[in-house]
C-alpha cells in the first residue's frame, strides 16, 4: 500500500450474494461498517454507481476484480516483474476469502506450474466444494499439454502480465492484464482467450 495507508475490506451483500470489497484507508480513519458508507464516502467518479457496480460484478471473471476498485489508487508494485505478477494475483484472487451463493462464480484460479494443475485435479477428485464435480480425462489431457509458466512484457509506460486461469465456468483460460507501469497502477484494459473449453454443468 502507499505509505499511510492500509488495505481494508466490508463484506458485502448484493442481494444474490456475498463478497468481500476492499477499499484504502488511513489507520486514523474507522473503518467502514457497510457498502452504503462507503460508496457515499468516496468522490462519484470514483465510486460511480452502484448499478455500474453490480455490472462489474457480472464482468469480474472477465476483466477485473471489482473489490479493488475503491483501492486500486493506493496500491503499489516495486516496479519488478515479481510485483507486477502479484498484482494479478491480487485482482484476480484476493477477494476469494468470502463467498456466498452467487459470488461462488468467482472462483478465479490461476495456475503457474504443472504441480499446480495436479493440485487442481487432486482436489476434485477428493470431493472438493462439491462431490459431484468431476473433470473428464479429456479436459485433464488437453490441461497437461498447455505451458503454464507467467509471461509478462514490460513496456515503458505500461506492462502486460498473461497468466494461465482456470474457473469452472469456462475452463482453462489466458487472461492478460494490462497495468499503467507507473503507480497507480490503474487497469488499462484486459482480455482472455480459451485454451482449453470446460463447464462444470451448473447454470445460476
Amino acid at each position: 500500500m502507499e505509505p499511510g495507508y492500509r488495505l481494508d475490506f466490508i463484506s458485502h451483500n448484493t442481494g444474490l450474494g456475498r463478497m468481500p470489497v476492499f477499499y484504502a484507508r488511513k489507520p486514523d480513519v474507522e473503518p467502514f461498517a457497510s457498502f452504503a458508507p462507503l460508496t457515499n464516502a468516496i468522490p462519484q467518479d470514483v465510486a460511480k454507481s452502484k448499478h455500474e457496480f453490480w455490472l462489474a460484478c457480472l464482468n469480474k471473471g472477465a476483466l477485473s476484480s471489482i473489490g479493488l476498485t475503491f483501492c486500486e489508487e493506493k496500491v503499489r508494485t516495486d516496479g519488478t516483474e515479481e510485483g507486477f505478477f502479484q498484482l494479478v494475483v491480487l485482482w484476480l484472487m484476493g477477494d476469494q476469502f468470502i463467498h456466498e451463493w452467487h459470488d461462488m462464480v468467482h472462483d478465479d484460479f490461476i495456475l503457474c506450474t504443472k504441480d499446480g494443475l495436479d493440485q487442481l485435479f487432486a482436489e476434485v477428485d477428493s470431493g472438493w466444494k462439491d462431490p459431484h464435480w468431476k473433470i473428464e480425462a479429456g479436459v485433464r489431457q488437453n490441461a497437461r499439454k498447455l505451458d503454464l509458466k507467467p509471461s509478462m512484457q514490460m513496456d515503458k509506460d505500461q506492462v502486460t502480465v498473461h497468466v494461465v486461469v482456470f474457473t469452472k465456468w469456462g475452463g482453462f483460460q489466458r487472461r492478460s492484464y494490462v497495468f499503467h507501469r507507473v503507480a497507480p497502477h490503474r487497469l488499462i484494459t484486459a482480455y482472455k482467450k480459451e485454451l482449453v473449453r470446460y463447464h462444470c454443468g451448473w447454470i445460476y
